[in-house]
């Protein structure tokens, strides 16, 4: 049985697979550096304080499907829904601890990269200057 990567040779002697990345871009770092820092925004909201809703009957958290007895007016033993007979109380919740650091590190890795932004764009001017001075007649034989 064949390697499935094992390629036929070509006239040219062996073909070698080509490689599938992304260049190396300005445009590229910008858009990973846009969605990294969106995925840190949305990370950085959840994290946020916020309230949660809990459901109490007789000093205890029950759940809203959940049997509770209860005494009524004629004095019998009555089983009814938790929700109809408990009352919602709601407390405040603080930070998110990992998803807070998640987000922190994340909105870190997306300052380094477009903050060296620029220096890849002065990088890119400056090789394409060179290669147009670098220009011969050579370079030019069809015209």
């Amino acid at each position: 049985m064949s390697d499935l990567f094992d390629l036929p040779d070509g006239p040219e002697g062996p073909r070698e697979r080509g490689r599938m990345s992304l260049p190396d871009s300005p445009v590229v770092a910008g858009i990973t550096a846009a969605i990294t820092m969106a995925l840190a925004v949305v990370l950085f909201i959840t994290a946020m304080p916020g309230e949660n809703r809990v459901l109490v009957y007789k000093g205890e958290q029950v759940n809203a499907g959940d049997l509770c007895e209860a005494v009524d007016t004629a004095g019998e033993t009555v089983v009814r829904a938790c929700s109809e007979l408990g009352a919602w109380e709601t407390y405040p919740t603080g930070w998110s601890l990992l998803p807070l650091i998640i987000a922190l590190v994340l909105a870190g890795a997306a300052g380094y990269v477009a903050y060296h932004i620029p220096k890849q764009v002065r990088t890119r001017k400056r090789l394409m200057q060179n290669a147009l001075d670098n220009l011969t007649g050579e370079d030019f034989k069809r015209l």
